[in-house]
This record gives C-alpha cells, sequence and structure tokens, in this order.
C-alpha cells in the first residue's frame, strides 16, 4: 500500500502541475479529428467520422474512449443539450487522459532511472528537468499522439532493461507488445519495430550466444509485431476500403535532406537544439564518453541513438518534416524522454570536469525551462495564424519565429510569473515529497566508471 501511495503522489504532483498550467484548454485539428474518430466508435461503433474517414492512426482514439465516455455520460445525467454532449466527452479527454499519460510516463522514467542505478536526488532532478526543461510540457494539451509514442517507446525501453537480469524471453515478449501497440499510434514506427527486433536477436545471437534464444525471439517478435501490422491494415479497410490506403494523398519523402536536417535540429523556429538543448548534449555526451558506461547500458543507450538517427532522417525527407503548427521538432518528441535517460550519466560526468562546462549545462536548462513558460505564458497559436508571413519563413528566420514574436513584444507578465510559481510549486513538492517517503529502492548503484 505505502508503495502504490508513493508512486500515485509522484505523478500525482506532475499531473496537478499540467492542470495548473491549464493543460485542458487547447485543441487543434489533430486532436479534434482523433477525438471526433472517439466519439464515432463510441456511438456509433464505426471509424468513419463525421468529417469522413480520419488520416491518423487508431490507439489513441479508442485509448481516449472511457475519459470521452466519462464527460458524455456526465454531460446526459445534467441534461446538457445533444448537440454539446462532445463537448463533455472532449473537456474531460483533456482534463484526464493526456495529462494522466504524461504522468504517467514520468513515473515510469523515474522508475526506469532507479533500475539503472542513479540515486533518489539525481532520479528526481532528472525527472523534473524532463518535465520542464524540455518541450514535453508542451505537449501535456493538445491532444497531439506524440507523448503516447514517447511512453510506449518508454515501456519498450523499460522491458530491454528489465531483460538482461530477469525472464528475458517474458521481457522481449511485453517489449514487442508495446511495440505493436505503438505501430497502431503510428505505422511509421513499424521502422522502429524492426530496429528493435534486429537489436534483440544480435543481443541473443552475439551478447547472450545462444542460437536457440534468438531463433525463438525471432518467431514470438515476428508474430506479435504482425498482430500489429495486420490490425493496422484492417483499419485501412474499414475506413478507405484499401489495405494500403494510409491516408496521405499526396505527400510523401520528397523533401531536401539537408533542409528537413537543418530544420530539425537548428532551426529557431523547429529546432530540437532550440527547444531541447539538453537533450542534445544527452547525446554529445555519449558520443564522447559512452566508455563510462557499463557495457549493458552502452548498448541500451546505442540503440536508442542508432533509432533516432534513423527517424531523423525519415522525417527530414517528409514532405512535412516541421510537423506544422506545433511547438518544437514534435516528430522527435518520442524519443526525448528515452535520450533524456542519459542525463544522470551527464551531469555525473561534467560535475567532475571545470565550472565553465557545469554552468553550459546549466544554462541549458535554464533556456529550456524559459521556453516552456514562453508558450504558457502567450497564446502562440494566435500568433501564428494572424501571421501572414510563409510558415517556412517563421521556421528559419530567427527574427520571425513566434518564439522571436512573443519574447519581443512583452509576455504577459502575470502570466509567466504564473508559470514559474507552479513550476517551482511542482519542485518543491517534490522535495516534500523526498523528504516523507523512505526511497529505498533495490537498485544497484552506479558503477565507479559511470560516476567518474
Amino acid at each position: 500500500m505505502k508503495s502504490f501511495v508513493k508512486v500515485f503522489s509522484f505523478g500525482l504532483i506532475f499531473y496537478l502541475g499540467m492542470i495548473f498550467l491549464g493543460a485542458f484548454n487547447t485543441f487543434n485539428p489533430d486532436g479534434t479529428f482523433r477525438l471526433a474518430l472517439t466519439h464515432s466508435l463510441m456511438t456509433e461503433g464505426s471509424f468513419i467520422t463525421s468529417h469522413g474517414p480520419i488520416n491518423y492512426a487508431p490507439l489513441q482514439s479508442v485509448l481516449m474512449i472511457p475519459t470521452y465516455a466519462i464527460g458524455y455520460l456526465y454531460g446526459m445525467l445534467t441534461d446538457v443539450p445533444a448537440d454539446k454532449l462532445f463537448l463533455w466527452g472532449i473537456w474531460m479527454c483533456n482534463l484526464i487522459y493526456l495529462p494522466v499519460l504524461v504522468a504517467a510516463l514520468l513515473v515510469l522514467f523515474f522508475k526506469i532511472l532507479k533500475e539503472l542505478g542513479v540515486d533518489d536526488d539525481i532520479s528526481i532532478v532528472t525527472t523534473f528537468t524532463l518535465f520542464c526543461c524540455t518541450f514535453l510540457l508542451p505537449y501535456s494539451k493538445g491532444m497531439f499522439s506524440e507523448p503516447l509514442n514517447a511512453f510506449l517507446i518508454l515501456v519498450s525501453f523499460y522491458y530491454l532493461l528489465k531483460a538482461q537480469s530477469e525472464g528475458y524471453l517474458a521481457c522481449q515478449r511485453r517489449n514487442f507488445f508495446c511495440l505493436s501497440l505503438l505501430i497502431l499510434n503510428n505505422f511509421v514506427f513499424v521502422l522502429y519495430a524492426g530496429l528493435m527486433l534486429t537489436y534483440v536477436l544480435w543481443d541473443s545471437q552475439v551478447r547472450r550466444k545462444s542460437s536457440l534464444e534468438a531463433w525463438r525471439v525471432a518467431r514470438e517478435g515476428l508474430l506479435i509485431l504482425s498482430v500489429g501490422v495486420v490490425l493496422f491494415l484492417g483499419y485501412n479497410y474499414a475506413r478507405f476500403g484499401e489495405w494500403f490506403n494510409f491516408g496521405y494523398p499526396g505527400e510523401g519523402f520528397n523533401n531536401n535532406l539537408a533542409v528537413g536536417l537543418y530544420g530539425l535540429i537548428f532551426s529557431f523556429g523547429q529546432g530540437l537544439i532550440v527547444f531541447a538543448p539538453i537533450t542534445v548534449f544527452c547525446v554529445v555526451w555519449f558520443l564522447f564518453r559512452n566508455q563510462e558506461m557499463k557495457p549493458g547500458h552502452r548498448y541500451l543507450f546505442s540503440t536508442s541513438l542508432i533509432s533516432l538517427a534513423c527517424y531523423l532522417l525519415v522525417y527530414a525527407k517528409w514532405d512535412s518534416w516541421h510537423g506544422g503548427w506545433c511547438w518544437g521538432p514534435r516528430f522527435l518528441l518520442p524519443f526525448v524522454p528515452l535520450i533524456h535517460v542519459m542525463f544522470p550519466f551527464l551531469w555525473k560526468s561534467v560535475s567532475k570536469e571545470n565550472k565553465v562546462l557545469r554552468i553550459v549545462v546549466a544554462l541549458a536548462l535554464v533556456w529550456g525551462l524559459g521556453i516552456n513558460i514562453l508558450i504558457f505564458a502567450d497564446p502562440w497559436v494566435a500568433y501564428q495564424m494572424n501571421n501572414e508571413m510563409p510558415f517556412l519563413h517563421r521556421v528559419f528566420l530567427p527574427e520571425e519565429s513566434f518564439i522571436y514574436k512573443i519574447a519581443s513584444s512583452g509576455i504577459g507578465g502575470s502570466q509567466a510569473l504564473k508559470g514559474a510559481v507552479i513550476l517551482g510549486c511542482c519542485a518543491f513538492a517534490l522535495w516534500v515529497w523526498r523528504r516523507v517517503f523512505s526511497l529505498k529502492v533495490s537498485a544497484p548503484k552506479l558503477s565507479a566508471s559511470e560516476a567518474s
């Protein structure tokens, strides 16, 4: 019971932070269509919405059915007009589904850090920096599918980690089940599932030297992943009448690769280095200092970085590589929590270095925090809609970006202060949580080489 209260209260701190920051007030076309599918599935049992068939994958819409039904039922019990019932369903999804999902992601993230042997204080600080110093926080509202993708990728990583110390085949089955769900939330992750199957086969055959185990992994992994692929193809048929119609006619991988890579990494409007510089620092640290990690951990993080690199190339070639009107490179968000798991190793390493390096890392965290306060302090979507400048100019020209425009116009002081106070209260609540609960989690400590 104490363990449940500990975990629940940890997630509750982040959930309340998102709610007080206004996590349920933002809508976007992506979320609107996904909620339309939820409504259609719940009320008519159909994959065809009032807007017709939608382009998006089905998993998130299916998972939102319970929370949507709660709001819908509440509206019915309170005599809300029939044409307004869907608003209660939408409001409930924004209030419960997405903030709870992000809170669950943060709880899992903390658990992974403990499994890696990171001490309590650094685990809490790392989880808090993921929450407010990367661009995960802005996606706690808006109903984009990337937070669910990030959660499933993190669950997959967790079972890869657990497989090193217990029930290898059982953990890999759970890993592939998560990957099958990931395919159902975005078919492009069939590539990630293929990469993961390759990693696990290599691990079984080369590192664990077991051909029989490799054969079982291949057989079971392919079977589980095939279920996800077949279900998605069936979804295609149900909405379009064609098995291989994925709903994006006229779009493809026709973008200039150099433009996409520059835009996703360096551009002021959508670049990873602008919206999550600490994530970039984690990647750079691993490339140069990975020898400080245990071989097993180095293998896990290598798979993560190879996967990120593959998806960076894939999305850089996609016509809509920028993700449209969104905060930062949202297509890369699913990998941000995974890469941020490296932060404790980065921090311990720079703590032994000179002051300048520590200050640079600290400034990256402060920058990320400031960017997040900025989005909650000003209606940036309104700026996007009212700006007649071509969209790509707002991505590539710093002086035309919404970050620059919002900051230079003077953000609402009271809203900025509100955001800072709420995040400060979250940090204080985590400190109290640390003092109240005795975090005696049995986990291996960082090795001397990892802590150096």
